[in-house]
């Protein structure tokens, strides 16, 4: 989120919703890094906070697990998810499986990504009311929102991560694509969906059946540009990846 307009659109976005009402909330971000990139995305959203700055909580990926001090918070904001370097994946595989990670089946590797991604989503969201259950072992309720890339996390995974949650789509932004961008960026989607992190262009090129010369114009125009970062796809030379973070800058 090194886009100052990109990352304001989430901040206004996030503190809207949290200046709906006057309940407590309990905000989930990557750790500002000490100034080093210049902002800090919680300092953003506080600033735009009315009704009380205190009763919005704030914790970090990395600290949130094992405590109870949210607890008695309902309103939950996650802001990015929390993944690990490519090279921690194919470690983890290894040390499971025993098996080099070079000799792993692609499907195997991008499971692992997702149920690692699911863990620590379910992880943070339960800091909230979620883990205290009721008499009949049902958790407690919450209502959540969350700001990812819809590559990384769709609704099967979501209802996987919360069996019998309720997911409604939150402040979609449309974006005005040509016929031809659009079904690029559906093309794009659809060959990512299966939870592989990258694809060739060759191999979006050859199903759409246009030139790369066609593929490049389109890459260039702002609200394809856009819709990627919107879906936390990621243009890099000849493939498309899915970012570690969202509405990370394109190339």
């Amino acid at each position: 989120m090194l886009d100052p307009s990109q990352r304001r659109e989430i901040v206004e976005a996030a503190a809207a919703q949290i200046n709906s009402d006057e309940d407590e909330w309990l905000v989930i971000t990557h750790k500002d890094d000490d100034g080093k990139r210049g902002y800090s995305l919680q300092d953003e959203i506080k600033d735009l906070v009315n009704f009380g700055k205190r009763r919005v909580r704030f914790i970090h990926w990395g600290i949130h697990k094992a405590t109870n001090e949210y607890a008695d918070i309902k309103k939950v904001m996650v802001i990015g998810l929390w993944r690990y370097p490519e090279s921690v994946y194919r470690a983890t595989y290894r040390a499971a499986t025993g098996t080099s990670a070079n000799l792993a089946a692609p499907v195997a590797l991008d499971a692992l990504r997702r149920s690692e991604t699911q863990e620590h989503l379910l992880q943070a969201v339960s800091r909230s009311n979620v883990r205290n259950a009721d008499a009949d072992g049902k958790c407690g309720v919450a209502e959540v929102y969350i700001i990812a890339p819809a590559v990384v996390l769709n609704d099967a995974m979501l209802m996987e991560t919360f069996p019998g949650c309720s997911i409604t789509p939150w402040a979609p932004i449309a974006k005005a694509l040509s016929k031809q961008a659009a079904q690029v960026l559906e093309e794009i989607k659809r060959q990512l969906d299966g939870g592989t992190s990258s694809i060739a262009k060759k191999s979006v090129r050859d199903a759409l059946g246009i030139k790369a010369s066609a593929l490049s114009r389109h890459l260039r125009e702002k609200p394809v540009q856009d819709a990627l970062l919107e879906h936390g796809i990621r243009p890099r030379g000849k493939k498309f990846e899915i970012s570690t973070h969202p509405r990370e800058p394109l190339e």
